[in-house]
């Protein structure tokens, strides 16, 4: 099991996902601190905000799958796997961040309004995910 669990800890693909998530969500993070003035646990794991850490997280594993393998059957399930959860960031979590927002209005509840990505967002992550792991590919 320890062996497992050292080959995956030293996995490049899996090193360069991981820094990149942590990038990402840094710089969440440290937005959130300049509009908002103030940082708590929350921050750090709280759904929605700009980049999407969930579309830099797939796009930094579909570009580091490429830079390992090129195309390859399991590039192309990364790549689809990827289209698959920024759609969803888009579109089905944000109508749900819609629902909930129409529904703490009308009735006074407390439904956590911030779980969707506008396109903007996902965008973003897409974009940073792709650089920050080419940028770290070079390096790890």
């Amino acid at each position: 099991m320890a062996n497992i669990l050292t080959t995956i800890l030293v996995n490049k693909v899996f090193l360069t996902v991981i820094i990149t998530w942590a990038i990402g969500q840094v710089i969440k993070v440290g937005l959130d601190w300049y509009h908002k003035k103030q940082i708590t646990f929350k921050n750090f794991v709280e759904l929605g905000g700009f980049p999407s850490t969930h579309a830099t997280v797939v796009s930094a594993l579909t570009a580091a799958v490429y830079l390992d393998q090129g195309i390859t059957t399991l590039f192309i399930v990364t790549l689809i796997m990827s289209v698959i959860v920024m759609r969803d960031a888009v579109g089905v979590r944000l109508e749900v961040e819609n629902h909930a927002k129409l529904l703490n209005k009308k009735f006074k509840s407390a439904l956590n309004e911030n779980v969707g990505h506008s396109l903007k967002e996902v965008i973003a992550g897409v974009v940073f995910g792709i650089i920050i792991t080419y940028v770290l590919w070079g390096l790890i």
